[in-house]
């Protein structure tokens, strides 16, 4: 495992803290200078297989010359990029922000050579998935194998984008690139960018520096990611990865059942919680008291057009069209709206009605 940086505790729960505030975070020497010279000499071989493959190493629909460069499928080219994927201080960023659970979405190279120029402005969460971006539901994790800085093409961002949460939030085109500042970093370091972070590759402007990056992308679990492993990835290689990597990449006979956890409780009945109040004829209102002294009034039928929650210590209210059923499906619904699962533990309050 290529874990031979000198990266303190303190410096992860300094990294961890700008990343929740900025959206972003550079830290530094986490791998040393040895092996950042292995990784880019590697890269460059990989380069050579994939397009002895027959896979590009520019898309013409996305980079605008030849001195873009890029190499997909990393993870297949070459083990030192298995290791690089799963080292433990991307690992450790990856779970303070998308938690335990998580999916590796993609694992590319980006390499700016003198005179490349900038792709268009985006955010990788609004290329995965459509608006409202609400939360940190992807990362990427970018290995600079160069320094990186203005001149030889550095990433820019616009700092405080990671909480536009529509398209509309987002400047026209003139005015963003007015916005837009780079990042700086040494080789060796990684870059954490929330995947809501807006941003281009720079123009490398200078006559002999190459820039170097690696595009480690990940994503919460309930999100498909860029790269389907189970094809990606070639039995050879699949047979090489630990358990807990096939996990990551989705290669794994399960899927997504009992992964997303938070609203799990919902089928947990709890007797202490509710007290049952008895069936209500059809049409009628039930009523449930929990034990914490608040009242839930449920119009009952075969549709409830109108819940209303208005717990006494905190007051909550829900408007929702849903399906009468089962007490515990009745609570799924409700939660799936978006209430508390610690408020809806109902399965003992409400009965059917009829």
């Amino acid at each position: 495992m290529a874990a031979n940086g000198t990266v303190t505790p303190q410096q992860l729960e300094e990294a961890k803290a700008k990343f929740k505030e900025d959206g972003w975070a550079v830290i530094p020497n986490v791998i040393d200078a040895e092996k950042t010279k292995e990784v880019l000499d590697r890269l460059w071989k990989a380069k050579e297989e994939s397009e002895r493959r027959g896979d590009p190493t520019r898309l013409e629909w996305l980079d605008p010359n030849e001195s873009n460069v890029r190499v997909f499928y990393l993870m297949e080219l070459d083990p030192i990029f298995r290791e690089l994927i799963q080292h433990p201080v991307a690992i450790e960023m990856v779970q303070s922000a998308l938690g335990k659970n998580f999916l590796v979405s993609n694992f590319t190279a980006n390499i700016a050579r003198p005179g490349s120029k900038s792709m268009g402005l985006h955010s990788d969460l609004s290329l995965q998935c459509p608006d409202p971006w609400l939360s940190t539901w992807g990362l990427n994790v970018i290995w600079c194998l160069t320094d990186i800085y203005y001149e030889n093409g550095a990433t820019l961002y616009i700092p405080g984008s990671h909480h536009w949460k529509t398209r509309a939030d987002v400047p026209p085109d003139e005015e963003a690139k007015k916005m837009l500042v780079p990042f700086e970093a040494k080789a060796g370091s990684i870059v954490v960018m929330d995947g809501r972070l807006w941003h281009t590759s720079g123009c490398n402007i200078t006559k002999d520096v190459d820039r170097a990056l690696l595009f480690g992308a990940y994503n919460a679990p309930f999100l498909r990611g860029q790269v389907n492993w189970a094809v990606g990835l070639s039995e050879e290689t699949k047979a090489t990865l630990s358990p807990q990597l096939r996990e990551w990449l989705g290669v794994n006979r399960d899927g997504n059942l009992g992964v997303v956890t938070g609203v799990n409780d919902v089928f947990v009945e709890d007797p202490n919680y509710c007290m049952p109040v008895g069936n209500q004829e059809e049409g009628s209102v039930l009523r449930a008291v929990p034990a914490d002294g608040s009242t839930l009034w449920v119009k009952s039928g075969q549709r409830m057009d109108s819940v209303t929650f208005t717990p006494i210590p905190i007051p909550l209210s829900l408007a929702a069209s849903l399906q009468w059923g089962w007490p515990g499906e009745l609570a799924r619904q409700l939660n799936g709206a978006g209430r508390s699962s610690t408020i809806l533990n109902l399965n003992t309050a409400l009965l059917r009605a009829g």
